[in-house]
């Protein structure tokens, strides 16, 4: 991982767990362990749960840890982090085929509130979902003039 983000001059490394990674204390020993003795290098480290976590934990974890929790925002509110890492996984529920319209990026804007530190929006190439959209904090300068769609599946249309 740090071999890839270092060729890709990544300042952001996302940790994504499967569904099957339930809260088990195990599974939370492992990631304290495993998030305790990495090398961190500097990067900002993400962490998006999947399965049944309850918000309590991961609020914990993250800030234990020191993890952005990532989230898709118009699913559930991020635990914990500096900055807010949104991974946008389609609507309703997890439906890669969507096709982001101004009034959902407007709706994202007001979900990210007073969060101005950081202004990128990325699209996503990786995973099974091949294109998802994800954003870095939804701060965009004028969401309601632009013309574009976000699609889950493919990015910026």
């Amino acid at each position: 991982t740090d071999m890839i983000a270092q060729a890709l001059d990544a300042k952001v490394i996302l940790f994504q767990s499967p569904p099957g990674f339930a809260p088990l204390p195990e599974h939370k020993q492992n990631l304290r362990t495993f998030f305790r003795t990495i090398d961190r290098r500097g990067y900002l480290l993400c962490w998006e749960p999947r399965g049944d976590w309850q918000d309590r934990d991961i609020k914990r974890i993250c800030s234990d840890l020191d993890l952005v929790h990532c989230v898709d925002p118009f699913k559930s509110r991020p635990m914990h982090g500096r900055v807010r890492y949104f991974r946008l996984h389609g609507r309703p529920g997890y439906n890669l085929r969507y096709r982001y319209r101004k009034q959902d990026l407007q709706e994202l804007l007001g979900i990210a509130g007073n969060d101005r530190q950081v202004r990128r929006v990325h699209r996503g190439f990786g995973g099974g979902g091949a294109g998802r959209a994800e954003a870095l904090a939804a701060r965009t300068p004028e969401p309601a003039e632009q013309d574009e769609h976000v699609s889950a599946r493919a990015g910026r249309r």
